[in-house]
């Protein structure tokens, strides 16, 4: 048996941090065993053990499989009825114009400051962008900011677009995501208001 034999083998147990350990432990061993001939240690196996024990620890490490996440997406779906502005600039501003209760029907979410149109069921599907372009009832400029709910990913806080139609009314634009998954948007007007939802993007 060779050493490449037994860390063959000691890598199909591995199950935990400390049978990665174990495993570095034993192989950098042995090595160090068959480095030691009758009385005499070869040179530097004391420095290969250390070596070895470190190089075997770090490339097993790497092996060991991350947990799978058991977080489950509610992407927001809220249904809300916006004001009446918000409605008449959108049934209007569409092309051809769109019946009230059409605009009516979308799924709705939104606070004292601003409205958005969420995507039907809260997900988005095949891109990682979407324009979920808020309503404006109050004058500022919209930033948005998300992290991701199952698993690692973070977008700091930018501003949604250039893009604005005066002070108080519509503004262009919708968040962008660097890898699909479950995410909570915030969107905040001049840095306050925060309205928070969850979207899946898949």
């Amino acid at each position: 048996m060779t050493a490449g034999d037994v860390g063959t083998a000691l890598s199909k147990v591995a199950t935990s941090s400390a049978d990665v350990f174990f495993q570095a432990f034993t192989l950098a061993r042995l090595y160090l065993r068959w480095s030691v001939k009758g009385k005499r240690m070869r040179p530097y196996a004391g420095v290969k053990f250390g070596q070895l024990f470190f190089a075997f620890a770090v490339a097993t490490c790497s092996a060991v499989p991350a947990p799978p996440s058991t977080h489950t997406c509610v992407p927001t779906v809220a249904n809300m009825r916006p004001p009446d502005q918000v409605v008449d600039f959108f049934a209007a501003g569409a092309r051809p114009p769109l019946p009230r209760d059409t605009v009516l029907a979308q799924n709705w979410y939104g606070n004292d400051a601003m409205w958005v149109a969420l995507p039907p069921r809260g997900e988005i599907v095949g891109r990682l962008d979407d324009k979920i372009a808020p309503y404006r009832l109050k004058p500022g400029h919209v930033q948005y900011e998300a992290h991701r709910l199952d698993g690692d990913g973070t977008v700091s806080r930018r501003p949604l677009s250039d893009l604005d139609y005066g002070e108080i009314s519509f503004q262009a634009g919708g968040p962008r995501f660097p890898s699909g998954g479950c995410w909570a948007v915030t969107y905040v007007l001049d840095g306050s208001y925060p309205l928070e939802c969850v979207v899946s993007v898949r």
